[in-house]
């Protein structure tokens, strides 16, 4: 990577400032409070940003830079990076989410995706390890836990893989972190352990609902056998009942058949007024149809009087003659047209507006939909996978078959979790998110154009009711007869309606009288229809009066008693002894129900909170296998972490080594020889060596100056390993100051 042209609009004190670099090795001097620094954090706010919003000044780069002259803070940063050209353009505002970004492709002349980190995308850097690798200003070297295992992770990628993009570390945490969730470190608490603890619970509940189920069957037969005895006397108590009341019967007999008579005349009549849709018309119905018939003969009335008031008016009208001013009438449709034509494009506009409107809570739905989509797989756990499955494939051949299926068995569990253990789909929500930006903007000109049509209405508007006033009073009485007149057209149009709409309720509340097809018909059936109506009501009375004298009886039970008397049974019957026998039936079909009503209402209670054992059977069975899958998860992970610590044990004995000896060399011309040994820790602290004294001492016991070197060392170091095959640019603020 290589940048090229500064250009500094406004930042901090420098305005309109350019910067031409070239290959090589480019210097920036001058007096201090000239700006040096200040291009230095131009530099990182372009690719990386101001960061949090801190509250002091000296930390908040965003305040601290802002132009003492209020000018808002801008450039562009043109660069090489892979042989390609770009420019690099921003606006800062009030925070980084909301700073106005813009890259071109040089090349084609493309605006590119920024994405949410250009610095990462450009360097492979995060801010942090930017800012302690590539970016040397002052000497300190402060830590940051996660800078560091970000650059322990390059350094021991490029070291196995030559690759910067694969995270031994992160995928190392990833395992113990999905392990964790199933059994925790103590072996207390992980969902595993849930599982187990509920998997008890499970079987206690099982053994219950078994003999819950044991003692409801027991109690569900018992019941089913005084039901049937229930049921057996209960018929016996309803035919003794049957002929007791039979003994009264007789007396009412006359009674019976009036009653059974009435009520066959009533069904009788009823079948002939039952209509094709099974309503049955009666007394309300003729009264709902003949209250209709009334109001519409009101309505007729009313509309013969208006088209009288019409005739006059029209007559009075051709006797007035009133003169007007022709131009102004001529200027008035004139605007009246343009003002249609206006208020027709405003409609379009509106229809657009609507429609874009929908787009964007589409595009918005889609957005949420995007920010929660994952890709495919992990490509990190998949090349590791391949890695270890090659290497087991050598080891079998080299080394040993058994260690070979281990790999093989650890490189299965990786391949597994690649399509579990997945990213974010950040491709898919920034091409949402540019529809979104796209839809807003054109949804805004939009706006912009229906205003402006709006007040050019508002104007036509003005102009007519200035035409309206100047030949308002040489047609004023005219204007009051057409005033009337056209009243009088809208109430004769209400009044017609009305008529209209209820002749179609009448027509369509008697659509299944036969016969009936316009008002006229209507109107000669109504006669008919009150008549049967009218006996249909005195045989409903009738039967009434005669059920209430028989206690209420209803058809069936007439019907039924009139039977028994028919065939004699009851003649010869003891109705004493029957009494006794039915009072002695009464009793005991009393007692066996409530018998029967407490092994019910035992059912219902006793077992109303148990549990099906089927259920609670299948529930184990499912419960056991997602235990049994995340045990044997945690056996292969046990197995994955195991393998990779010592893989990664023998990795950092590998780029350890080569990151000392860099850092030695370059401490060793820093500092003219004066130091042979410098040791570098996995947390990147330094221990060093003096070339005449024996043993290593920690930077602590070194001059503060010697510490900046051997820091210096340390970065330069980093960036000579983790960059030698892009060739990052290194920036050097103060280095050793």
């Amino acid at each position: 990577m290589k940048l090229n042209k500064i250009y500094i609009s406004a930042f901090g004190k420098l305005k309109d400032f350019t910067l031409d670099l070239c290959d090589g090795l480019n210097v920036i001097y001058g007096d201090n409070e000239d700006g040096k620094s200040t291009v230095f954090a131009f530099i990182k706010a372009m690719f990386y940003g101001t960061g949090r919003n801190n509250k002091t000044i000296a930390d908040n780069a965003r305040q601290k830079y802002i132009p003492w002259d209020n000018s808002a803070m801008a450039g562009r940063i043109f660069f090489e990076h892979e042989s390609k050209r770009y420019c690099l353009e921003k606006e800062f505002r009030t925070s980084d989410s909301t700073d106005r970004i813009t890259l071109t492709d040089l090349d084609n002349g493309h605006i590119l995706d920024t994405g949410e980190n250009i610095g990462q995308r450009f360097f492979g850097l995060s801010a942090a390890a930017f800012e302690r690798t590539l970016f040397i200003s002052g000497g300190d070297f402060s830590k940051d836990a996660t800078a560091t295992g970000e650059i322990n992770a390059k350094l021991s990628n490029v070291a196995l893989t030559g690759s910067e993009d694969v995270s031994y570390k992160q995928i190392e945490k990833n395992i113990f972190d999905a392990r964790s969730r199933l059994i925790s470190k103590n072996g207390k608490s992980g969902s595993y352990n849930q599982d187990l603890l509920q998997l008890n619970e499970l079987k206690l509940r099982l053994e219950k609902a078994e003999n819950d189920a044991k003692t409801k069957s027991a109690l569900t037969e018992k019941a089913q056998i005084k039901r049937a005895e229930y049921e057996k006397l209960y018929k016996e108590y309803i035919r003794l009942k049957a002929l007791l009341n039979s003994e009264h019967d007789y007396q009412n007999r006359e009674k019976l058949v009036e009653f059974l008579e009435t009520k066959k005349c009533l069904d009788e009549l009823n079948a002939s007024l039952t209509l094709d849709n099974g309503t049955i018309v009666n007394e309300n119905f003729t009264q709902k149809i003949e209250f209709g018939v009334n109001k519409l003969n009101t309505i007729q009335e009313r509309i013969e009087q208006l088209k009288q008031d019409i005739e006059q008016i029209k007559e009075t009208i051709k006797l007035q003659q009133s003169a007007s001013p022709e131009s102004a009438k001529e200027q008035i449709e004139l605007l009246g047209n343009k003002a249609e034509e206006l208020t027709a494009k405003k409609s379009q506009y509106d229809s657009d507006d609507t429609a874009i409107g929908k787009s964007i809570s589409r595009l918005k739905q889609d957005l949420e939909i995007a920010q929660n989509k994952k890709s495919p797989i992990n490509i990190v756990l998949l090349l590791i996978s391949i890695i270890l499955a090659a290497g087991g494939g050598a080891t079998a051949y080299f080394i040993s078959p058994v260690v070979a299926a281990i790999l093989m068995g650890v490189a299965v569990a990786l391949l597994i979790l690649s399509f579990i253990i997945r990213p974010k789909n950040t491709a898919a929500v920034n091409e949402v998110q540019n529809k979104l930006i796209a839809a807003s903007n054109q949804q805004s000109e939009i706006k912009n154009a229906k205003n402006v049509i709006q007040d050019q209405i508002n104007d036509i508007n003005t102009r007519i009711n200035a035409l309206y006033t100047v030949i308002k009073s040489s047609a004023e009485v005219k204007q009051q007869r057409l005033a009337d007149l056209e009243q009088k057209n809208q109430a004769l149009f209400n009044e017609q309606q009305k008529a209209d709409e209820l002749k179609n309720e009448l027509l369509l509340l008697t659509t299944n009288l036969d016969g009936v097809t316009d008002i006229k018909t209507l109107m000669q059936k109504l006669a008919e229809l009150k008549q049967k109506t009218e006996s249909q009501k005195e045989l409903k009375l009738k039967l009434k009066t005669a059920s209430q004298f028989l206690g209420n009886i209803d058809y069936d039970d007439a019907k039924q008693k009139l039977a028994v008397m028919q065939d004699g049974s009851a003649a010869n019957v003891d109705f004493d002894a029957t009494r006794t026998e039915f009072e002695t039936t009464s009793n005991s079909l009393s007692a066996l129900k409530d018998e029967l009503t407490a092994m019910v209402t035992e059912l219902k209670t006793a077992f109303k909170t148990s549990e099906n054992p089927e259920d609670l059977k299948r529930e184990i069975a499912m419960l056991q296998e997602k235990a049994n899958s995340k045990k044997a998860f945690c056996d292969a992970a046990d197995l994955a972490l195991s393998v990779l610590e010592e893989s990664f044990y023998e990795l950092r004995r590998g780029y350890g080594s080569a990151l000392e000896k860099a850092t030695c060399d370059i401490f060793a011309r820093l500092t003219n020889g004066k130091y042979k040994n410098v040791s570098v820790t996995d947390t990147l602290d330094l221990s060093v060596e003096k070339t005449d004294v024996f043993g290593t001492r920690a930077l602590d016991f070194l001059s503060l100056g010697t510490t900046h070197q051997a820091y210096l060392s340390l970065r330069l170091a980093i960036t000579t390993l983790i960059g030698s095959d892009s060739s990052l640019p290194i920036f050097l603020d103060d280095s050793l100051s």
